[in-house]
């Protein structure tokens, strides 16, 4: 693990602060109508069935 925690720290000493990189170049964003979640599709819930019999029934009524 010795070698993965040096890596990561290197890693974050030799890093560009978020306040230093340069977002110029990037178009804004302004019309979301071709967006990402326009073709996304609900995701499906699972059903929990069990087997429901008359002595369920007479137990829930008690």
């Amino acid at each position: 693990m010795e070698g993965s925690e040096k890596f990561i720290r290197e890693s974050e000493m030799n890093a560009i602060a978020d306040n230093q990189i340069d977002l110029s170049d990037i178009p804004e964003i302004t019309d979301f109508s071709r967006g990402h979640f326009r073709n996304r599709k609900p995701v499906k819930k699972p059903v929990c069935t069990f087997p429901y019999t008359t002595n369920d029934k007479v137990m829930r009524q008690k």
